[in-house]
């Protein structure tokens, strides 16, 4: 269960030892996926507090300080009520993405909102592994909710948060620069500084040095395990697979660092698309479409960032949620509608997960075909993501979040 580094971070904040949550990932290798060494203060505070085998922390610190009030508590009593709170935190999404949507709280619409969420699978396995995806998924969907209502403060405060917790949310920064939207970007530099000040009070300045210093550095290549969906991770498997090499981490050393910039690039091109898209069109957006624009963004960052675990797309079903309920109120094409489907298909990640048990259970049917097949989860969001934004219209998409069309109406196809 991954709560187990966030306790152990967070009992040592609370005991003011804060500098010492990356001791044993500050090593200057990659610390993804490994097991703190017993000689580190890590783990040695894990063992203390009844967390065996504990995996490093790898978040900025303001995790662990959220978390000083559970650190009060047993590991086991503490575990319990992280997973009380991701459960009681979907009905929030679904609340905040109704609000989006301006559907009435008692509807087909706002029932239909609330089995989407708590029926994905991305959302699943975050609950499964106690990760903290699912309040990254209620803080992109509290911020757009926000930002719809004209709460720029609130706003920027939502995104500020998410970054604190994990970097990737800071690509809300592009739209947001690219939108001109200097209130929210305002709300959020100045909540993001205050966090930052809170984090240097409580575990000293050196945890932030500490952490973007030694930490993330070595994270950024990605790492090569077949549970990383990432566009990179999923372009160097392919190649593996095409000369017919094992996909392990321990490949990573040896895959060309041609390669890795190969990745790196496409995923660099990716976002300098999107964004030219969405400078083109966004003196025609209305409210409605810059909140579309925002939840893409979070698409896209599942799909481009290094590391991309399968519960890290759980942040996809803000965008999902809203493609839909567009694709219900308004004309669309049988291309866009298909492209639609297809993708939520792909980033449900069912089938992600046969072929990655298929692979563990040494039953793969074909490794060219298996690293096709675990490309198409960032594929889907990068295709979905250039689809709706080439073609977003004014005056279609201003009726999205307006509620002048009811959710329950029969869409209008367009050969």
């Amino acid at each position: 269960m991954d709560f187990g580094p966030y306790y152990t971070a967070a009992v040592l904040a609370g005991e003011h030892q804060g500098v010492g949550i990356y001791s044993g990932a500050d090593t200057g290798k990659d610390p993804q996926n490994v097991l703190a060494d017993t000689s580190t203060l890590f783990a040695q505070t894990a063992s203390r507090v009844g967390v065996h085998r504990p995996f490093l922390y790898l978040y900025p610190p303001i995790l662990a300080d959220m978390l000083i009030p559970l650190a009060h508590f047993s590991f086991v009593t503490a575990g319990n009520i992280w997973t009380i709170i991701n459960y009681a935190s979907l009905p929030l999404v679904a609340l905040c993405i109704v609000g989006i949507l301006k559907l009435r709280w008692l509807s087909w619409g706002s029932l239909i909102v609330l089995v989407a969420v708590f029926s994905y699978s991305p959302v699943l396995q975050s609950l499964a592994m106690g990760q903290v995806s699912v309040l990254l998924l209620l803080l992109w969907a509290c911020g757009t909710f926000c930002y719809t209502r004209g709460w720029y403060a609130a706003s920027g405060f939502a995104f500020a948060l998410a970054t604190a917790i994990k970097l990737t949310p800071l690509i809300v920064v592009v739209p947001l620069l690219l939108l001109k939207e200097w209130k929210v970007l305002r709300g959020f530099i100045a909540w993001l500084t205050f966090l930052a000040v809170v984090i240097c009070l409580i575990n000293t300045p050196s945890s932030l040095v500490d952490y973007f210093g030694h930490v993330v550095p070595p994270m950024s290549r990605g790492i090569l395990l077949i549970t990383n969906v990432s566009i990179s991770a999923s372009i160097e498997r392919l190649f593996l697979a095409f000369n017919h090499k094992a996909i392990a981490p321990s490949t990573a050393d040896h895959i060309s660092p041609i390669l890795i910039l190969l990745g790196k690039i496409s995923a660099a091109a990716i976002l300098g698309a999107v964004c030219v898209l969405t400078f083109k069109k966004r003196n025609e957006m209305k409210v409605s479409d810059r909140a579309m624009t925002v939840a893409l963004f979070a698409m896209l960052s599942a799909c481009i960032a290094p590391v991309s675990w399968q519960h890290g797309y759980s942040i996809c079903l803000l965008a999902l949620c809203l493609l839909w309920a567009q694709a219900v109120r308004e004309p669309i094409t049988n291309l866009r509608l298909m492209t639609l489907f297809l993708g939520t298909l792909a980033l449900t990640t069912y089938l992600n997960n046969i072929v990655i048990a298929s692979i563990l259970k040494g039953n793969a049917t074909h490794p060219i075909l298996d690293s096709v097949a675990m490309l198409l989860v960032p594929v889907a969001g990068i295709v979905l993501v250039l689809t709706e934004l080439a073609a977003m219209k004014s005056p279609n998409r201003q009726k999205l979040l307006d509620g002048r069309i009811a959710f329950d109406e029969s869409p209008v196809i367009l050969i």
